[in-house]
């Protein structure tokens, strides 16, 4: 197959050149002999990837940006589209993903800290589509590439030891890898297995808001046309903390007994554990305007209260102070299994494969505390910071909040699934024609299932007195733990000793004897019924591509893919009662605390199915003005599934507030019409200048649509209105942009920088107020910028990077709110120092200057978050043998 013998002469002159411009060489190579429109980065050398993550090295490609809500590289975005619009292949095939902490959504976004970057011998991005390579992106395709043991010397060796220090938890972990490939003297059968260890303690200190009211405060001048302004619900100080621990094995086995036919077999296996703690300090403020707000304290910007003082109402009770503590067992783990084929014959070739792919992970226990106080005021000002006072003008002590008692606490656990299965071949036939050298047509079967479980366990008490005489509870005698009023647990009690930011940490021993067992309460472990969902996809793709190559001027390929996608999504479904209500009488013994026990829930699992057809043509072209400079054109239409929370089979509603929302299982993909047209000039050795326009026509992007519906309410035994939010195919999107790319070498000092400017403009109306999210492209930043200046000698490189990126629209928050991520810059270095040609010395640092992220709603004097993540120093040796 061509494609694939081009693949493996890319690999074998990536690891046959070393250092910083053997790297930029073999990139070079990679994009400019690729009819598509591709960028490319390869590693210098085994074990010597720039970054200790995949989503960090992709971070420095023209026109992709990452997210780091916890200090490292998770998810990336491609030309202005979200994360969950692109795709990652791993040497051809589908991997799957899920991820470890509880409140992430479930979508098709890949998280990339399960991935280390070691394991990776070549990642390119393919802007363009082919249609020989899989649909699901409407941004860019990442292709990631292993090392495999035939193109390397028999007896390959590379070991790695590192540590690395991070300033904020003041902890050093160690970093550990090891690779080592073998073949016979014919070169016919080779092994090759890649062993890695990362561990990181993370500790990230925020302040942040959960979620903004829409109120009116009395003598403060709201917006002219409702006459309210926007109020934080909740002020947060936030400590994260988090012992990572990354494992990963990967095992490749090829089999060549002839010069025209060869057997791959890669297992991959990657873990890790992140069971992490969230400490808050924090004030509530219910619903905002209706406590009694000091107006003279108000400060008001963007249309919403960004500081002032809050007071007791007229009754007497203040705002409420909490000091709330989460204890999660987390985690994630991909298991993939990929065996293909190639035969290369005169005038043919033909290859296939077939493999499997498993996740599993997520957060199966969370553990929850609360103590809680009241203050007389609470005081906030721009920056999020808290003044909380009792008595008057005196805040409350260190010791007076270590008297705090337990108040609260329960439990609540998700668990996602993630499977693949897949089988393909693929047949080219060579031609020699004047115009196409080759024709080419491939079948590919994928059977994809994801699915999530959610539990909350809330936990009741009962006094003796409570009891009848054979143990069962008197009726009508349920109680909430808020009652108890036995041996109260202090927050001083619970301290370790260890603080962060002057927030003392709990002793982790203490707080889980304290929690775990929970007797003498009575807990009830019941389904989140609107949580709990399962997915299924049955996918068929065909394509027909042909290869051209009109003179020595024109060359490139046209194609077509045909995609059908059957999809049944399955969940629970019931007559009566919100999901609350019905998942409790999944237990007994809790009629008493739900009233109405009489009503016909009627409760069951039920699926929806959905099926469509996907026509995707392509076009790539390449002109070769002379020898040094190309123009390439690309015509494409592309398709992105929409993300599995959105179409989850899934209802919630509150009896209480009238509200729910609802799963679209009937969503069709997101569409779109692109063109590209680059200009590049390869002026010297490792050397270019590119600029690429892109423009895409995005049609069936959601919206969200508003329905009032009837549901019975079986504590009032009556209907009630119901106003449901559900997504549905609507507006659409024009995405256009530039890119800029510049790279050279001086003797022994050269440069790589790159600079995209991307404008995508929603053709649905902006109102944020009504319809948060509304007329903007989530995950879109303007402005994209990345440097790394570097020298390098025959012992001695250092690399200086510098990745910036402009605001965007990170999510639209649980509670409504649109949650815009500031503009954020990042500089990284690293050096090394080889000693010999078999030992090297390496020095990394990450986030060197310390930067923070910092989050607003809607209008940036609103701010939501400002987290400080760490900067972290990584010192390590390096023996290799080839």
């Amino acid at each position: 197959m061509a494609q694939q013998a081009q693949d493996d002469a890319l690999l074998v002159e990536e690891i046959t050149v070393t250092g910083i411009r053997g790297s930029l060489q073999s990139s070079v190579d990679a994009k400019r002999d690729n009819s598509a429109i591709v960028d490319a980065i390869s590693a210098e050398d085994i074990s010597k990837f720039p970054d200790k993550n995949v989503a960090e090295s992709l971070s420095r490609i023209t026109g992709v940006s990452v997210t780091r809500d916890f200090g490292e590289g998770e998810k990336i975005a491609v030309r202005g589209t979200d994360p969950s619009q692109n795709r990652v292949l791993l040497n051809g095939a589908s991997v799957t993903s899920v991820d470890w902490f509880t409140l992430y959504r479930s979508t098709r976004a890949f998280n990339y800290s399960i991935l280390p970057s070691n394991v990776v011998s070549s990642l390119e991005v393919y802007k363009s589509p082919k249609a020989d390579i899989q649909e699901g992106s409407l941004g860019g395709t990442v292709y990631l590439k292993t090392r495999r043991p035939l193109d390397l010397k028999a007896n390959t060796l590379s070991l790695k030891a590192e540590g690395q220090y991070s300033d904020i938890s003041g902890e050093t972990d160690p970093l550990l890898s090891g690779l080592y490939s073998w073949k016979n003297d014919d070169e016919t059968f080779g092994a090759l297995l890649s062993l890695t260890s990362q561990e990181r303690t993370v500790t990230r200190v925020g302040r942040e808001t959960l979620g903004y009211d829409r109120v009116e405060v009395p003598g403060v001048a709201g917006d002219a046309e409702d006459g309210k302004v926007w109020f934080p619900k909740t002020v947060n100080h936030a400590i994260f903390t988090q012992d990572r621990k990354r494992e990963t094995a990967l095992a490749s086995v090829q089999w060549r007994p002839t010069e025209t036919f060869e057997t791959t077999l890669n297992v991959l296996n990657t873990s890790l554990d992140a069971n992490n703690q969230n400490y808050s300090y924090l004030a509530t403020f219910n619903d905002g305007g209706n406590r009694m707000f000091d107006a003279d304290s108000a400060v008001v910007e963007g249309g919403g209260v960004v500081a002032g003082q809050t007071l007791p109402t007229a009754g007497g009770a203040g705002p409420e102070a909490h000091t709330q503590w989460f204890g999660r067992d987390s985690s994630m783990e991909t298991n993939s299994y990929d065996l293909s084929f190639s035969l290369n014959e005169d005038g043919y070739a033909l290859s296939g494969r077939v493999g499997h792919s498993e996740s599993d992970g997520g957060t199966p226990r969370q553990r929850y505390m609360l103590m809680r106080n009241f203050m007389d005021r609470v005081t906030f000002d721009k920056d999020l910071n808290l003044g909380l006072y009792i008595d008057g003008d005196r805040q409350e002590s260190v010791a007076e909040r270590n008297q705090r008692s337990l108040a609260w606490f329960n439990e609540i656990g998700t668990e996602y699934d993630d499977t693949e299965t897949y089988g393909g071949l693929d047949f080219e036939l060579l031609l020699e024609g004047d115009v196409f050298t080759s024709v080419k047509a491939g079948l590919l079967v994928r059977d994809r299932t994801k699915g999530q479980e959610q539990f909350l366990t809330s936990f009741h008490w009962w006094r003796d007195d409570q009891r009848n005489p054979d143990g069962s509870i008197k009726d009508g005698e349920a109680r909430w733990f808020t009652e108890w009023n036995g041996d109260q647990t202090t927050l001083g009690g619970l301290a370790g000793g260890d603080s962060v930011d002057g927030y003392p940490l709990f002793d982790l021993g203490e707080a889980y004897r304290r929690y775990d067992p929970v007797a003498p309460f009575t807990g009830a472990r019941v389904p989140v019924l609107a949580q709990t969902w399962e997915i299924k996809e049955d996918i068929t793709a065909a394509y027909a591509m042909a290869e051209f190559d009109v003179s020595s001027q024109i060359s490139g390929d046209v194609g077509v893919r045909v995609v059908q996608t059957n999809l049944t999504s399955s969940g629970y479904t019931w007559q009566n009662g919100d999901d609350v209500f019905v998942a409790g009488q999944l237990v007994g013994g809790y009629d008493v605390t739900l009233g109405n026990a009489d009503a016909n829930y009627n409760l069951q699992w039920d699926s929806i199915d959905h099926d469509y057809v996907n026509v995707l043509p392509n076009l790539n072209l390449s002109y070769n003005l002379n020898d040094d400079t190309r123009v390439r054109f690309s015509a494409s239409k592309t398709m992105a599934r929409q993300t599995f929370n959105d179409i989850a089979y899934q209802e919630s509603y509150s009896t209480l507030t009238g509200a729910g929302t609802r799963g679209n299982p009937e969503l069709d993909p997101t569409l779109a019409n692109q063109f590209d047209l680059a200009y590049e000039w390869y002026f010297a050795e490792g050397s270019y200048v590119a600029a690429t326009y892109f423009f895409k026509d995005i049609s069936n992007n959601l919206t969200a649509v508003q329905t009032t519906e009837q549901r019975y309410d079986p504590q009032t035994d009556q209907d009630i209105d119901v106003v449901f939010t559900q997504l549905e195919n609507g507006a659409g999107a024009k995405v256009h942009g530039l890119e800029l790319s510049y790279q050279q070498m001086f003797g022994d000092f050269g440069v790589v920088t790159n600079y995209t400017y991307t404008d995508a403009d929603s053709d649905e109306d902006r109102d944020p107020l009504n319809k948060p999210g509304s007329g903007v492209v989530m995950g879109n930043s303007k402005h994209m910028f990345n440097i790394s200046p570097f020298y390098e000698n025959d012992v001695f490189s250092a690399r200086l990077s510098y990745s910036y990126r402009s605001e965007y629209l990170d999510n639209v928050h649980f509670y409504g709110n649109e949650y815009w991520t500031d503009e954020y810059g990042q500089f990284d270095f690293s050096a090394t120092y080889a000693f010999n040609d078999e030992i090297t010395l390496n020095f990394e640092g990450v986030n060197l200057t310390g930067e923070k992220i910092r989050q607003y709603h809607i209008e940036k004097a609103q701010l939501a978050s400002l987290y400080e993540n760490d900067t972290r120093f990584v010192l390590g040796i390096t023996y290799q043998l080839d």
